[in-house]
């Protein structure tokens, strides 16, 4: 099996998916209409060319490209964690993060449960997090494949 192939679909699966959720109406599955075009676009600029290029780090099938293409994996996953994970476990948070969060996704279907929590990851962001995880799987079954 090449790991390197392997770990590449994961990433090009987020962007498809980015790609969809961003864009396409899916209520309550995602709330665009609470979530100004201006922002997408932001986070679009960031997000789509970042999974992009860790798939094309992946395909090149490098050593020093899979390491680094493993290391944004694991980059991703931090930043899922720290912005869904850690605030929901934890209840750390803010007013203004609640009131973004109540704002963009309060709408949005949840399947975990919302009371006492400064913010609760929503469907679309649990299927985020577990293609990240995909993600940094495959990654790092690739580093090993090439070390």
């Amino acid at each position: 099996m090449n790991w390197t192939l392997v770990a590449a679909v994961p990433p090009l699966v987020m962007l498809a998916f980015l790609i969809v959720t961003e864009w396409v109406p899916m209520f309550p599955f995602n709330d665009l209409a609470a979530q100004p075009v201006r922002r997408r676009l932001f986070a679009a600029a960031i997000n789509y060319p970042v999974m992009a290029l860790i798939a094309v780090l992946f395909a090149v099938d490098v050593t020093v490209s899979t390491l680094i293409a493993t290391v944004l994996c694991f980059t991703v996953v931090a930043g899922n964690i720290n912005s869904w994970w850690f605030p929901y476990f934890t209840g750390r948070g803010n007013a203004d993060m609640r009131r973004n969060w109540e704002r963009e996704y309060g709408r949005t279907l949840k399947l975990l449960p919302t009371d006492g929590h400064v913010v609760t990851p929503d469907a679309q962001h649990l299927v985020v997090t577990a293609i990240a995880w995909a993600m940094l799987i495959t990654g790092v079954g690739a580093s090993v494949h090439v070390l």
